[in-house]
C-alpha cells in the first residue's frame, strides 16, 4: 500500500490543504453577465510594439556574405528550385520575385533589436520577401536550422533557407 501512495505523495501534499479548506463551506457563484467587447477594440494599438523593429547587422557580415541560396517550391512542381538571391537585392525567376533584405549568421534578439552574435553560422536567418505575381507568398525571417518554424501561409508553396555565400 505504501508503494502506491509514494508516487502520489507530492500531489496529495499540495491538494490536501485545498480540500480541507473547502470542506463544509458553500461557494457563492456570481453571474457577471455576457462578455462585451468595446466598439473600438480592433483599432486600439499597443503603445509598445510586440516585436523588435530595428535590425542591426554587424559590418563584418556584409564583407563576408553577399547572397543566400533558397529552396523555392511552387504547387505542381516535383522538386524545389535552388535560387541564389543577392543580399539587399532581388531575383526575378519567371513569375517569382524574391528579395533578401538581411542575413544574420547568429540571429539574436537583444532588447528591442535584432542582430547577429558574430559572423559564425550558429543560428542563421534571413529576412525574405516572396511574391508570386501580385500575390505575397511570404515575408519574414527564415531560419536555416528550423525550416518549419515560419513557413509560407499560402497552400502548396514552400520556402527554405539553404545557405549563405
Amino acid at each position: 500500500m505504501a508503494s502506491l501512495v509514494k508516487p502520489w505523495r507530492p500531489a496529495l501534499i499540495l491538494l490536501l490543504p485545498l480540500w480541507l479548506s473547502g470542506c463544509g463551506e458553500e461557494v457563492e457563484v456570481i453571474d457577471l453577465g455576457p462578455l462585451e467587447t468595446p466598439e473600438n477594440y480592433n483599432d486600439i494599438s499597443p503603445s509598445v510594439p510586440a516585436w523588435p523593429r530595428e535590425v542591426k547587422s554587424p559590418e563584418e557580415i556584409a564583407s563576408r556574405y553577399s547572397s543566400i541560396t533558397l529552396a523555392v517550391h511552387r504547387p505542381g512542381e516535383r522538386q524545389p528550385r535552388h535560387l541564389q538571391v543577392p543580399l539587399e537585392g532581388e531575383l526575378v525567376d519567371g513569375t517569382s520575385h524574391l528579395t533578401a533584405r538581411d542575413y544574420l549568421p547568429a540571429f539574436l534578439i537583444r532588447q528591442r533589436t535584432i542582430t547577429s552574435d558574430g559572423v559564425e553560422e550558429k543560428n542563421p536567418a534571413a529576412y525574405v520577401t516572396w511574391f508570386e505575381g501580385e500575390q505575397l507568398i511570404f515575408e519574414g525571417w527564415l531560419f536555416r536550422d528550423y525550416p518549419s518554424f515560419n513557413p509560407p501561409r499560402s497552400e502548396g508553396f514552400q520556402l527554405e533557407l539553404l545557405s549563405a555565400q
